[in-house]
């Protein structure tokens, strides 16, 4: 988000042809930005430190409304109070510098607080410096976190059992990646032995994998019927 915020308001000749709001202001096109977001975002102006646009994932993390920010100062709703280099912080806010992610505790209109990622990017608002503040909620982070691991586990773990012989390859050069242990058993060559071989070995894959016939590492050819599939992988594609 606050690339997309850069590119409509700090690059001189940046063209708007490539946005999906077509606005008659900037305040306008930066309301869009930060609405269209699901990350979290709060506006604060430079000069008087008061916040002059909110957006609905700011609202629903708060759990508040509209005037529980806008045009209230800083100073009487801080989302920066609970950082622990503050004086860095503050020091960037008022220089209107870019501020890097830093932990803090936010503090919710009902007087209870929240452990989130701040980031502060300086934009500028119908010609006005201000700072955009976005926010990553450190729970809801952590669980997701926790829920990608059982997910990777178990698919890796329904991978390495599973009947069917299966292997993992890098379709960049063809290099296997991992072979499961049906895979393993059924030619005689271990993980090890297999982890790193083009498809193209002429001593397994003696016609290519593609032909349907695999060589056992003890010399007997197999006929098999070959099934493929693309599955993504830490967002890098690869052939199952």
């Amino acid at each position: 988000m606050t690339n997309d915020c850069l590119d409509i308001f700090t690059r001189p000749h940046h063209t708007l042809a490539s946005t999906v709001w077509h606005a008659p202001d900037r305040m306008t096109r930066l309301e869009c930005s930060i609405e269209s977001h699901p990350a979290p975002a709060i506006v604060c102006g430079l000069r008087d430190l008061r916040y002059v646009m909110v957006n609905r994932s700011f609202l629903a993390l708060t759990d508040s409304a509209d005037e529980d920010w806008l045009r209230r100062s800083m100073y009487e709703r801080n989302i920066l109070e609970g950082v622990a280099n503050y004086a860095a912080v503050k020091r960037a806010l008022v220089n209107a510098q870019t501020i890097p992610q830093t932990r803090t505790s936010l503090a919710m209109p009902d007087g209870t607080s929240r452990p989130v990622i701040v980031t502060g990017q300086p934009v500028t608002v119908a010609g006005q410096p201000c700072m955009l503040f976005t926010l990553t909620d450190i729970e809801a982070w952590q669980q997701t976190e926790r829920h990608y691991d059982q997910l990777r586990t178990s698919v890796e773990t329904a991978f390495a059992t599973s009947t069917a012989c299966m292997m993992i390859v890098d379709p960049a050069d063809n290099f296997v990646t991992v072979a499961n242990d049906s895979f393993c058993s059924l030619i005689g060559y271990s993980r090890s032995d297999l982890s790193g071989r083009s498809t193209d070995d002429i001593e397994i894959w003696p016609s290519g994998i593609s032909s349907g016939f695999v060589r056992t590492k003890c010399g007997q050819r197999l006929e098999c019927r070959i099934s493929e599939a693309t599955i993504m992988i830490a967002d890098k594609a690869y052939a199952l």
